[in-house]
């Protein structure tokens, strides 16, 4: 998306006076079709969403049968989270993939 509204952004800019009578067509297909593209990902967003809410809320109702906060305290309460090495390891934005994937690798399936 961010590809083609950029590119069409700066085919517009650049499009002289005399030529942009001749590029309106062009110009206006290439929008048109970046704002299906856009109407196509809120549409998928907006599922995915939903999606992410029905499940949150069927997790919840599953945690709240399983344990309550005050079993899952005197369950697990004082235990590291596996998870919080990882946390403290994680890469930053902008690692290069080959990196991540080191660090990946070489977490514990716990930590994972």
């Amino acid at each position: 998306l961010v590809v083609g509204i950029e590119g069409l952004r700066r085919d517009v800019a650049a499009a002289t006076p005399d030529r942009i009578v001749d590029l309106a067509p062009v110009l206006q297909a290439r929008s048109d079709a970046v704002a299906g593209h856009v109407a196509s990902y809120e549409d998928l967003r907006r599922r995915w969403l939903d999606d992410l809410l029905v499940e949150e809320r069927e997790m919840i109702v599953v945690l709240q049968r399983w344990l309550t906060l005050e079993q899952v305290e005197r369950r697990l309460g004082g235990r590291p989270d596996p998870a919080d090495r990882a946390l403290a390891t994680l890469p930053s934005p902008g690692t290069p993939a080959a990196d991540v994937r080191t660090w990946w690798r070489d977490l514990a399936t716990r930590e994972r």
